[in-house]
């Protein structure tokens, strides 16, 4: 006979997407799910998932069985997690978020609001130990990105939205000129971002900037330069610096270049693309510690977004 415990593994390999992926998640090993898998459809008569080295897939009966039962099974799980708080708090049992907790975080961003604030983090989680990786293909229980997962069943929370501004420096401006329209951008090197427009598996899409003017609300769009791209806008900061670039900057990384060199603004009244933020998680990881790094981060983002008028 099949157990609650089964139809929710059930659930959680099928919103993960194949059986690798629930084991990362869920700690336990691929033959393990298979064989409670195989047993639940043993005691149902039914093939739930088609089973293939290059593909997942779910059989019609694995569908509707899905369809069937998931919203059950999230209302059972959130009136366990209630009942278990209760519990706890009844009897003033506490516990502390613990173990590796696996992060993603984008560069520039991180160094802008972030970085600074993952110490104190740790020093209030002791039981904690925080990996921090600035790479999207690395194994993660929390990410923050532009990079949107492919897989639709990733909880996804927007958290800000980054707009961009060109800048030089003085240096430049007295060497070269400022450009007096956008047209007259061709002439400068503006160094470039190849990392837009990924999903957070690797997968690309072409990407164009899309210029806009303040006032009018009038939008372009223009080619992303190639002459000089990089992945990670964190090195514009050095661009700048240079003396030999037009590079767009965000607000932060403005204040943090106005600390060592003076900065023109190019065609200010013109934004030149910007980047959506979010935060994401495994539907299936209700680990403290995801929990309280989850509330940590959208802390810092709630003082981000009320600094820039979001």
């Amino acid at each position: 006979m099949y157990t609650a415990e089964d139809l929710s593994l059930f659930i959680k390999v099928v919103d993960l997407g194949n059986f690798s992926n629930a084991a990362k998640q869920l700690n336990i090993s691929i033959a393990t799910i298979s064989r409670q898998i195989k047993t639940l459809e043993d005691n149902l008569g039914v093939t739930l998932i088609i089973r293939d080295n290059r593909m997942f897939e779910l059989s019609n009966a694995g569908r509707d069985l899905y369809n069937e039962i998931k919203n059950d099974l999230t209302q059972i799980n959130a009136m366990t997690d209630s009942l278990n708080q209760r519990i706890n708090n009844k009897f003033g049992i506490t516990s502390e978020p613990s173990g590796k907790l696996r992060v993603i975080l984008p560069p520039s961003l991180s160094f802008d609001i972030i970085s600074e604030e993952l110490p104190k983090f740790v020093k209030k989680f002791p039981k904690i130990n925080l990996s921090v990786s600035y790479s999207i293909k690395a194994e993660f229980d929390y990410a923050v990105s532009n990079l949107l997962p492919t897989q639709v069943n990733y909880l996804v929370k927007h958290l800000a939205t980054v707009r961009y501004k060109l800048y030089c420096s003085k240096q430049y401006a007295d060497k070269y000129g400022i450009p007096q329209s956008i047209e007259d951008l061709h002439q400068h090197l503006t160094p470039g971002s190849n990392l837009s427009l990924l999903n957070i598996d690797g997968t690309t899409k072409p990407k164009n900037v899309i210029v806009s003017h303040g006032e009018s609300g009038v939008e372009y769009t223009l080619p992303m330069p190639e002459r000089l791209l990089t992945n990670n806008t964190l090195h514009h900061l050095k661009f700048i610096l240079s003396n030999e670039a037009i590079c767009a900057l965000t607000k932060y990384a403005v204040n943090f270049l106005t600390e060592r060199v003076e900065l023109v603004a190019v065609l200010p009244e013109y934004t030149f693309g910007e980047n959506k933020f979010y935060s994401i998680r495994h539907p299936h990881n209700n680990d403290k510690a995801v929990k309280v790094f989850a509330e940590f981060i959208e802390n810092i983002f709630k003082t981000f977004n009320s600094i820039n008028g979001e």
